[in-house]
């Protein structure tokens, strides 16, 4: 499975040039990534690395690995302190990254490493569906509504995908989702 790291100081420079390299070094690895798909990767990228610089400074770890069809970008940093969601007033701006981050990713979420803290964001490589605004359609769409507590199945590879990423499970993990 295709992963690219990189360790570097939180500069705004640092911060563009690794949010660029991710989106290059996927095509170089000849994953199916259309003009959509390589802006959400860039934004989704640029929201975890600037985060990193506003909040943190210091050294930056930014990961991105292509288990297909998912790309998992991960920073990690030297702060133990976990995100949280801001709300925005509407001229303001900053306070809305991981609003963006959950309206573009299957899942995110963050952890605690060491002396500090991993965020990390999954998007699919699943082309869209016209009209979709966005969002992979849900499997089950048009059907009725299913019960609250079965709304989440855990396939296994899906469960793969968390152990990889959370390092401790599902059940352990700070990781976030929605139904799709």
């Amino acid at each position: 499975m295709p992963h690219a790291l990189w360790t570097f100081d939180a500069t705004p420079a640092a911060v563009r040039t690794v949010r660029g390299r991710m989106s290059e070094i996927v095509r170089e690895w000849g994953a199916a990534l259309d003009d959509d798909q390589c802006a959400h990767l860039r934004l989704v990228a640029s929201e975890l690395l600037t985060n990193g610089l506003l909040h943190v400074g210091g050294r930056l770890t930014a990961e991105i690995t292509l288990d297909q069809p998912y790309l998992i970008v991960e920073v990690t940093d030297g702060d133990p302190r976990m995100p949280r969601r801001a709300t925005a007033h509407p001229y303001a701006e900053q306070g809305r990254g991981l609003v963006l981050i959950d309206a573009l990713c299957l899942l995110h979420g963050y952890e605690p490493v060491g002396t500090g803290k991993r965020c990390y964001a999954v998007l699919s490589l699943i082309p869209q569906t016209p009209g979709a605004a966005g969002r992979n359609p849900h499997p089950e769409a048009g059907r009725a509504p299913r019960r609250h507590t079965d709304r989440w199945t855990l396939t296994p590879a899906a469960y793969r995908l968390l152990r990889r990423l959370s390092h401790a499970g599902p059940a352990e993990s700070c990781a976030t989702g929605r139904e799709r």
